[in-house]
């Protein structure tokens, strides 16, 4: 059988010649990223074609300037954003205090060094254009065990490390727990 999660692990360090740094740590790529306007509508579009209830809290992973959690915020109760990138959360913090918005909170690490009682449950997870996590098996569970106990579809979308990929929970009908599929494979 093959191990998908050692294959990721591969692809990924392979596509990066190794690096895995983040790149929008610098100050110029972030505010390149957070001044398009085609990522920006894109976001509004991605945003606008989920269906939220208005008390749900949602978990934006990789949230960079806010491209999600900004237009989640105006119909969510609570947005959570994780963002270890400090020059992208000084763009977040900006938008947030311009748009007075109060319903968004940050947490500034990447999301392999956060705990499950820091996160807490949310009702939608979302990771979109940003799946560089190494151990992939293991944030996918985390991100499983952090949707609210209900029954929550997972899809990759796109994913192919290094060339933007992205990873989008949307709640299922069914009653149970997730199984998170990762090229065709069952990881639990």
């Amino acid at each position: 059988m093959i191990d998908w999660n050692s294959v990721w692990k591969l692809t990924l360090l392979s596509s990066r010649q190794g690096n895995l740094e983040n790149g929008y740590e610098k100050e110029e790529t972030a505010e390149r990223y957070d001044r398009s306007e085609i990522a920006r509508r894109d976001g509004e579009r991605r945003a606008a074609g989920l269906e939220i209830d208005p008390s749900w809290s949602v978990l934006d992973i990789g949230a960079g300037p806010g491209t999600l959690a900004l237009p989640l915020s105006r119909r969510a109760r609570q947005v959570t954003a994780v963002e270890p990138s400090s020059a992208m959360v000084k763009r977040l913090e900006m938008h947030i205090a311009e748009e007075g918005i109060s319903n968004i909170r940050i947490l500034p690490k990447r999301w392999e060094d956060l705990s499950d009682e820091e996160v807490g449950e949310h009702d939608l997870v979302i990771a979109s254009y940003s799946l560089s996590f190494l151990d992939m098996r293991e944030a996918l569970l985390k991100m499983d065990r952090l949707a609210k106990g209900r029954s929550f579809s997972t899809g990759l979308l796109a994913c192919s490390p290094g060339r933007g990929s992205g990873l989008i929970c949307i709640p299922g009908s069914s009653v149970g727990s997730t199984s998170v599929v990762l090229s065709g494979q069952i990881l639990r």
